[in-house]
């Protein structure tokens, strides 16, 4: 290799002398020339930036792995979070569909209920009229009873005596009379057990 060729080497600050590269030339058949520190720097500047975009693209993708599988396992919980929860709104429906006919059966139990409770009250109330229908009945036969006795004295005083000889057989008393004894017996055995049954 000549001086010339030595001069026209460019040094690093070594004192190093750069290589020189064969390259193409589209304007002449297989011509050669020599690479200056320019080009020796754009291809070590190129080289080490496609290094390290590779070396970064490396990064992201792993990044993007790790991203993707986090989100692929937040998408897995999260349908196993809206498949519990749809199983929760179908039981609670169900739940709810019981107590509401729960508390339909409730409802015709308590209106029965309450009916009956009617019935009782009105029973009671009318066995009450009876009752003191009963004894306003009594009292009158009482009163009836007494005003008898006393007009019955009232002759027995008013009659002369009679000689034993003279005094006619007893006839049986009118069918009437019986009849009243007999009803004024019944409504008082009546008033008196009406009575007690109210007690």
């Amino acid at each position: 290799m000549s001086d010339s060729d030595e001069s026209q080497r460019g040094s690093n600050a070594g004192g190093t002398p750069y290589g020189s590269y064969a390259a193409s030339d589209s304007s002449s058949d297989e011509s050669t020339r020599e690479l200056g520190p320019d080009d020796f720097f754009s291809n070590q500047l190129t080289t080490t930036l496609n290094a390290g975009l590779a070396a970064h693209a490396s990064v992201l993708h792993e990044e993007l792995d790790v991203l993707w599988d986090r989100a692929r396992e937040g998408y897995n919980i999260g349908l196993d979070a809206v498949d519990r929860l749809s199983r929760d709104v179908e039981t609670r429906d169900q739940t709810l569909r019981e107590l509401r006919d729960e508390n339909v059966g409730l409802r015709a139990h308590a209106a029965r209920a309450t009916e009956w409770k009617t019935q009782y009250d009105n029973l009671c109330q009318t066995t009450a009229d009876e009752a003191a229908a009963y004894q306003d009945a009594q009292t009158q036969a009482e009163a009836r009873i007494s005003n008898l006795n006393s007009r019955i004295a009232a002759l027995t005083s008013s009659l002369p005596s009679i000689p034993a000889s003279l005094t006619p057989v007893a006839s049986p008393p009118p069918v009437s009379e019986v009849t009243t004894q007999t009803d004024i017996t019944s409504v008082l055995s009546n008033s008196s057990s009406v009575s007690c049954r109210t007690r």
